[in-house]
């Protein structure tokens, strides 16, 4: 936020001087970003945790991150990642308790912090767990 403030301040500065001169884009190397759908959204757990982390953070609040607890959708809000590995199968739930509820990944665990069941409220994953249920061993779609 900072450095990208002082290099707004910079680039006025030199604008207004006469220092910088514009170029116009050469639109034959210009690309279009593919419209983005909720199903970019579904969390593979054969990536490693760091990119299905990423995933959760790029697609917040739209799309939204999801996976599925038998048959019902759970969308991921906040999440943390805790790199290197390799645990256990990927997409089973290895630890459930109040400070986060632990996937495994292809490599890495990722651990959910805020999630949202279908047709609920968004929630912390303690207040989530007073009235819902993971079980551990169980293989996420």
């Amino acid at each position: 936020m900072v450095v990208g403030a002082d290099l707004l301040i910079e680039t006025l500065e030199k604008l207004e001087k006469g220092e910088i001169i514009p170029e116009k884009q050469d639109d034959t190397k210009a690309t279009y970003a593919p419209m983005m759908d909720k199903e970019l959204g579904h969390i593979n757990w054969n990536k490693n945790a760091r990119d299905v982390f990423n995933l959760i953070r790029g697609v917040t609040p739209w799309p939204s991150a999801y996976f599925y607890y038998d048959d019902i959708m759970i969308k991921v809000w906040r999440c943390e990642v805790i790199e290197g590995g390799k645990y256990d199968e990927p997409g089973k739930i290895i630890e459930v308790n109040k400070d986060g509820v632990k996937i495994a990944c292809r490599e890495g665990i990722i651990v959910l912090k805020e999630i949202q069941k279908q047709g609920s409220k968004r929630m912390d994953i303690a207040t989530f767990l007073n009235g819902n249920n993971f079980e551990v061993g169980k293989l996420l779609k």
